[in-house]
């Protein structure tokens, strides 16, 4: 029992060593690890930007062209309502 312990026991500077060693390759690990996910999160963001354009362009140019349309329905409406009134007004002068 006794030659169990003494194998198993270690000196306090091996442990404070050992300690150091983890504590430092925890801390290179979590360096890399904070490293990757800025560049994780900056492509994401990114990503969602470029798609947050595209959808604005897109709805940008359904407006335009909802635009266009209404236009050219008040140009027929207005071509229309002249129309009317010139008949209107020839019906008049004929009575």
């Amino acid at each position: 029992m006794e030659t169990l312990i003494s194998v198993f026991s270690v000196s306090s500077v091996d442990f404070v060593k050992g300690f150091l060693m983890g504590l430092c390759l925890s801390a290179i690990a979590c360096f890399y690890f904070c490293k990757w996910f800025v560049k994780y999160i900056n492509r994401q963001s990114e990503l969602l930007l470029n798609s947050h354009k595209d959808m604005y362009k897109e709805r940008t140019q359904e407006l335009k062209d909802l635009l266009e349309r209404q236009k050219s329905i008040y140009e027929t409406q207005r071509h229309i309502q002249a129309t009317n009134d010139a008949a209107a007004s020839a019906g008049l002068l004929k009575l």
